[in-house]
């Protein structure tokens, strides 16, 4: 830079010998040269590299920010008033359009998706319409097995879930608890809930695949309808 400087003597091999060269726009050429390329371009090429490998390395098993942007954007699809609630069935179409860990996928056989929402256990509306928060915390539950057990257990669980809850968010958890893991009265006999209801789906499915389903599918219309 202090080469090129105005008044500086020129390269010999200008063939300028008794002549000065440079310029006073020297400072400004090299100090935007420097920051472009040496702090700008550069860390955007290793922004990009990082970005990629970022990419290329990541496990998609693992619940991640991305996974929560694709959960509000179908929800979206099936509640465009955005009213937070859908109805139950819609919210099974739902978790099967919607790519695993957080769905169920395409290709997930019924009897595994009814075991899960089984697990999940959301209560429901006068109107079957399950909420928002409730369902997307029931998922993350079920992915990370968060005090996950077994049914005889899960009244334990849940009780140990809102105190832990309710230790880490003292101010938020008391509107959002309710929400985020609902209360037993809200779950036992006299309430509806999506576990009750796919626990029913699960049994007509396996009783019809037995052979005394099949023996009824096999009957005339006219049969099956006079012994209804």
């Amino acid at each position: 830079m202090l080469a090129c400087l105005k008044g500086r003597p020129c390269d010999p091999r200008a063939n300028k010998p008794n002549e000065t060269c440079g310029s006073t726009l020297a400072y400004a050429y090299f100090v935007s040269f420097i920051f472009f390329c040496s702090f700008l371009m550069l860390n955007l090429f290793v922004a990009v590299i990082m970005d990629n490998f970022d990419y290329l390395t990541r496990d998609s098993s693992i619940l991640g920010a991305h996974h929560l942007d694709e959960f509000v954007r179908i929800w979206a699809e099936y509640d465009p008033n955005a009213t937070g609630k859908i109805h139950y069935t819609e919210m099974y179409d739902m978790l099967k359009n919607m790519d695993p860990p957080l769905g169920f996928g395409n290709k997930c056989p019924n009897r595994l998706a009814y075991k899960k929402l089984i697990r999940m256990n959301m209560p429901l509306d006068a109107e079957g319409k399950v909420a928002f928060t409730t369902t997307l915390f029931a998922l993350i539950r079920e992915n990370l097995n968060i005090k996950m057990r077994t049914a005889e257990e899960m009244d334990q669980a849940d009780a140990e879930l809102r105190h832990t809850i309710s230790h880490i968010w003292p101010l938020q958890a008391k509107k959002m608890l309710d929400l985020l893991v609902p209360l037993n009265e809200e779950l036992n006999s006299g309430k509806l809930t999506v576990g009750k209801i796919y626990a029913g789906l699960l049994i007509l499915e396996s009783w019809r695949n037995t052979k005394f389903g099949q023996v009824e599918s096999d009957l005339p219309v006219s049969v099956q309808w006079f012994e209804r």
